[in-house]
């Protein structure tokens, strides 16, 4: 009977302490302070003296990938050494498999959990978590909790376990709820300032979403277009491409969303690079934009929401052939959409019924201009080119992701800043001085062309180009101002080795011809060596012996008159009146052939030498006479090469190498148009003339020819980059296309071409003198 009521009453124990734990799980939110209710009263209740609760960091921090837990609570805390374990400790591997485990002091794996200070003997027990971690408790008494105290307890701990996850669920839900508020109170802080900066913008942009239809054209696209926003907006099926192309097709921006496309497109492009942030760049000729002939540079790039994913792309678009014709037809188009506003106003007062109308269509305008703000914020984060804006003294209200990657500098270390502190120009590289201005700079620049070299927060040199506007109100005063700016330091790499390619080029295909000419003269120099040694030893070693005998004068008459027969007899034998009328002209012609070898070597050298690529004066007529003696092989034997070069022509601030170049391809094209003017009588020689004279503020280069001349039909093309009309293999069409490049858009000078066929060309080059009168001449 007794151990009947034992029995019975230690059931009751344990139901009680089964139902006090169960009411002791899910009292509280808060991980530490539930694991805190729970486990105090369960040691209290079975006289533990360690319990301690360690949590799986993927749980605790939302990343899978995480192989560590953390001990998130500990009582007595004092007792716990380590805070973190690898789930591949014994403490996570024994229980992997299992809901509970008791290990006593004499096993040998009781030492393997213990990670605690002063635990030497007594009994672990571990519970699982179920997925998220190990409840880990300790007694000093062995065996401690029989098998059906441990079954119990496990079904209480579940319930522990599940309060446990409610726990993490509560505080993921709070961490993502704050993220979110803060995230929206940045998008509402910067929504007006963002439309600002996206009105005064002076690129074209538009932007379509993941299914390729337009979310976004603004104002200067339209403009450009003549399409209207309101047209445009939620169109696909390549809408866009029709203003561009006439027909549907793809654009630059769909390769940002289906690479590959670019099979169908790359032809179209003139120039074409990736970046690795999957943005990119192109230059395309479109026969027809609104009745002309237009270039134009598109740079497209992702575009992203406020968690990193991608939603669609916007691509920018520059006229890169009348950007002040197209600033001048912006600011008319504003003042006009200006006037149509104030008049439309007037009218509205005028008549109620029509503005109660107007007052509900502009609620709905401004449900539209809220969601576009927000669309506008995404928009400028994503778009490929830096964008700072100031206020009107020049202090830094905000920039741009892209801006902040190209300087080094982030938003909140620039705000407020001047201008000038961040943005730093170098006016001279070398001793790295710093513009004082740079904002002025920049305002001045007449387009995003001409490099500007600048000095990161990390002191990194990068040249860029970029330009301002003013940011105006309403009433067309000017607020702030905006500057766009793009890193073009690697597109000035490529062109750089694309210049010492060409010259690399050139040097090569000079050089058997070269080698040629100093080998003819190196000929006729051994002939002649040759011709002075026979002779000298002739003269020497035969005669001056006779001579030295007659100069002892023999006593003897006979003898004196048969030695002077003898020298006679040798000297008409030898040919002395030939060897010492021909002597002199062999010595003549030798000194003369190595003057030509001389002026040959350092023509070359001045021409391949390879000098810095920076403006600085030189002397034209020397780039003539070096041009005209390196490429003789080129042209002797079809023309005549005439030069009239005015003496005293003042030095020119240029890049002395790419004249040098300019010229070789100039007068190389002349030999091979006279050699195809004349192949039918190769015998007949054509005639290339170089002239140079001062030009009001600019030095004048002719080259004239009277080769086959250029056909009218291709006279507007010659300068087109990969234009030409040789058989394939034979040209690239690129030596135009660099002159053109290096003399316009380099030295901002001009070239003109005269021709007539079959009859000649003439081209002329004109180059400014002063470099303070150098500006953006066509």
């Amino acid at each position: 009977m007794n151990n009947s009521a034992n029995y019975f009453r230690e059931v009751i124990q344990e139901m009680s302490l089964l139902f006090e734990m169960a009411l002791a799980t899910g009292q509280s939110m808060d991980l530490r302070e539930s694991c805190d209710l729970f486990l105090k009263r369960l040691m209290d209740r079975k006289d533990l003296v360690y319990s301690a609760v360690w949590i799986k960091d993927a749980y605790l921090t939302g990343k899978a990938n995480q192989r560590t837990a953390t001990l998130v609570y500990a009582f007595p805390e004092y007792l716990a050494e380590t805070k973190k374990l690898s789930l591949d400790h014994p403490l996570f591997s024994s229980i992997s498999e299992k809901e509970y485990l008791a290990v006593p002091a004499y096993k040998e794996e009781f030492w393997g959990l213990v990670n605690e200070k002063g635990i030497t003997n007594g009994t672990f027990v571990l519970f699982s978590l179920d997925e998220i971690g190990v409840l880990k408790l300790f007694s000093a008494r062995d065996n401690c909790f029989s098998n059906y105290e441990l079954n119990q307890l496990r079904k209480v701990i579940s319930k522990f376990a599940y309060s446990l996850k409610g726990c993490l669920s509560y505080k993921q839900l709070l961490t993502e709820i704050a993220e979110r508020k803060k995230t929206e109170e940045a998008l509402k802080q910067s929504k007006q300032q963002i439309a600002d900066i996206v009105n005064f913008l002076p690129v074209a942009s538009f932007a379509i979403n993941l299914e390729g239809k337009v979310i976004a054209w603004n104002h200067t696209l339209e403009v450009m277009t003549d399409v209207k926003a309101k047209d445009m907006l939620g169109k696909g099926n390549y809408e866009y491409a029709l203003p561009f192309f006439k027909k549907r097709r793809p654009l630059l921006i769909d390769l940002v969303l289906k690479p590959e496309l670019k099979d169908l497109i790359k032809e179209d492009f003139l120039f074409f690079q990736r970046f690795n942030n999957n943005s990119m760049v192109a230059e395309i000729f479109l026969p027809d934009l609104k009745g002309k002939q237009t270039y134009l540079r598109a740079r497209t790039a992702p575009l992203f929401d406020p968690r990193g994913r991608i939603i669609g792309a916007i691509e920018s678009l520059r006229d890169i052939t009348e950007s002040k014709k197209l600033e001048k037809k912006l600011e008319n188009a504003r003042i006009e959409l200006e006037e149509k506003v104030k008049k439309r106003t007037f009218e509205l007062y005028e008549v109620n019924k029509a503005l109660r109308s107007e007052i509900a269509e502009r609620k709905n305008a401004e449900a539209a201009l809220a969601e576009e703000k927000e669309l506008l914020t995404v928009t400028l984060h994503s778009i490929a080119d830096g964008v700072i804006t100031t206020d009107t003294l020049g202090n830094i209200s905000s920039i741009n992701r892209m801006g902040e990657k190209i300087i080094g500098w982030k938003q909140d270390e620039v705000k407020d800043k001047p201008f000038a502190s961040v943005f730093q120009i170098l006016t001279d590289e070398r001793m790295l001085k710093i513009c004082d201005n740079p904002l002025e700079r920049v305002l001045n620049q007449n387009e995003m062309t001409d490099p500007i070299r600048l000095l990161t927060k990390n002191n990194i040199r990068k040249i860029i180009s970029a330009n301002a506007a003013p940011i105006r109100d309403k009433k067309h005063n000017t607020v702030g101002y905006v500057i766009i700016f793009r890193d073009i330091t690697e597109q000035k790499k490529v062109e750089a080795q694309l210049a010492l390619s060409q010259k690399l080029k050139s040097i090569g295909e000079l050089a058997a011809g070269i080698a040629h000419e100093i080998n003819t003269l190196m000929q006729y120099i051994g002939d002649n060596i040759t011709f002075l040694q026979r002779a000298i030893k002739d003269i020497v070693y035969d005669l001056m012996v006779d001579y030295k005998q007659l100069t002892n004068k023999p006593e003897d008459d006979k003898i004196f008159e048969s030695l002077v027969r003898k020298i006679l007899k040798k000297e008409e034998k030898l040919g002395v009146a030939y060897l010492l009328e021909e002597i002199p002209k062999a010595f003549e012609e030798t000194l003369e052939g190595i003057e030509k070898i001389k002026k040959i070597v350092y023509a070359m050298k001045d021409f391949a030498h390879p000098g810095k690529k920076e403006m600085k004066p030189a002397d034209i007529n020397k780039a003539v006479e070096v041009t005209a003696t390196i490429s003789r092989n080129e042209w002797k034997y079809v023309a005549e090469l005439e030069t009239d070069l005015q003496p005293g022509l003042p030095l020119v601030y240029c890049v002395i190498d790419e004249i040098n170049q300019v010229l070789l391809n100039m007068i190389v094209n002349a030999a091979q148009a006279i050699k195809e003017a004349h192949i039918t009588n190769p015998l007949i020689k054509g005639k290339i003339a170089v002239t140079t004279k001062v030009d009001g503020d600019n030095v004048s280069i002719s080259i004239s020819d009277n080769g086959i001349g250029i056909p009218k039909k291709i006279m507007d093309k010659i300068f087109e980059p990969f234009f030409t009309t040789k058989e394939v293999g034979k040209g690239t069409g690129q030596g135009l296309a660099i002159a053109y490049n290096i003399i316009v858009n380099k030295h901002k000078g001009t070239i003109e071409v005269d021709s007539e066929e079959g009859k000649g060309t003439v081209f002329t080059i004109r180059l400014p003198i002063n470099p303070a009168l150098r500006g953006n001449k066509r």
